[in-house]
């Protein structure tokens, strides 16, 4: 089920198939050779504006679009219905994570028979991070609440509402840092009307795949998501001091998904590392930590394969009772897959009937190391 969730909305298309992003492009080479390297926004600006703290810009896209590679947008406190894509090493800088509140519900455009739309393409996510400069640096997301990923009743077939999207990076070098955000849930439109049902969905909070940025994530906090955290194929994610509370379970054709904290598939040829470090999962039914090598389902109609090296370490886990869930579920599917995973010092407890680790190979390598572990 979750190889489906990812590659029936990105595959083929990169970022492009997340709809809510708006793909500006790039200033000419040109002008960012004069662009500054600080600029500001505000809900009560104007992109006729010069970006400067006396005279903002409205849009996050346009800010983005017109400081200096490695600059920094600052966005003030307020609420931003919009989506924009990352397409440069920069910062976006809120003015902390309950005042600057990011949301992809409506935007500016405008309201159709059946609900709030985007007019030009549908909401899938609300940030996306794509470096297009061809320039390697660090692309920072800090001091924002991310959350509302927008989509009709018709989109949710396609089970692709994201919060923070890094997808298809091929930039040597680069690196993304999301700190202190809050990620939240999606909201659903109700057909027929212009209102909206809040958290009626499942949902992901930070999503990264096949993009060769190493990704750090920390002191973040997600709830009301159905996976907080989700790094599938080649790819490096480190998640340090992040919290997941009240994840969402999904229902699909009657079958209900449990939620997951953090959910790691390395189902292409190559390696995924995933890092999970003092992170608390807490107040849901469902997975704490999945890790997975190799897939079987969804758009992987022959076995997909993969390499998966999971650390997870001091972590505290406080989960309620699920049937086949886990603290950290360890899994690996096919004979040409392997797992590898170090476990040390995590600790907590959960609910009957879910486990504290659980393991299983189907004729795959499987290998766990475990120090110091009390999850009972």
């Amino acid at each position: 089920m979750q190889k489906y969730f990812r590659r029936a909305c990105l595959a083929g298309a990169g970022l492009g198939a997340l709809g809510g992003l708006s793909f500006a492009p790039l200033a000419a080479a040109s002008a960012q050779v004069t662009a500054p390297s600080s600029v500001y926004v505000s809900s009560k600006g104007s992109n006729a504006n010069a970006g400067t703290s006396a005279a903002p810009y409205k849009g996050i896209q346009y800010a983005i679009d017109h400081v200096a590679p490695g600059g920094i947008v600052h966005i003030a406190a307020g609420t931003y219905r919009q989506t924009f894509l990352i397409n440069q090493p920069v910062t976006i800088d809120g003015a902390g994570d309950t005042k600057t509140i990011i949301s992809n519900y409506n935007d500016s455009d405008t309201t159709v028979a059946g609900g709030p739309t985007n007019a030009g393409a549908p909401y899938y996510g609300t940030i996306g991070i794509d470096n297009l400069s061809g320039t390697a640096g660090t692309t920072t997301v800090e001091n924002v609440k991310v959350w509302n990923p927008f989509f009709t009743a018709t989109e949710a077939a396609d089970l692709t509402p994201t919060d923070i999207a890094n997808v298809n990076d091929a930039v040597a070098g680069d690196k993304v840092v999301v700190n202190n955000v809050v990620l939240g849930g999606a909201t659903q439109e109700i057909p027929g009307t212009t209102t909206v049902e809040n958290n009626v969905y499942g949902s992901i909070g930070y999503y990264q795949n096949d993009t060769t940025a190493t990704a750090t994530v920390e002191n973040t906090m997600a709830s009301g998501i159905f996976q907080a955290f989700f790094a599938e194929g080649n790819t490096s994610l480190s998640l340090t001091k992040d919290a997941v509370t009240d994840a969402t379970p999904l229902g699909i054709n009657g079958t209900i998904y449990p939620g997951e904290g953090v959910r790691g598939i390395a189902d292409a040829v190559g390696t995924q590392n995933l890092s999970v470090t003092d992170s608390t999962f807490s107040g849901y039914a469902g997975f704490g930590i999945k890790s997975e090598a190799g897939y079987t389902s969804g758009n992987c109609n022959t076995a997909c394969v993969g390499t998966e090296n999971l650390t997870a370490s001091g972590n505290t886990f406080t989960l309620k009772g699920r049937t086949g869930a886990a603290a950290i579920a360890l899994l690996a599917d096919n004979s040409t897959s392997s797992l590898s995973a170090t476990l040390t010092d995590n600790t907590g407890t959960v609910t009957s009937p879910t486990v504290g680790i659980s393991e299983s190979a189907t004729g795959s390598s499987l290998s766990v190391s475990e120090t110091g572990n009390t999850i009972k």
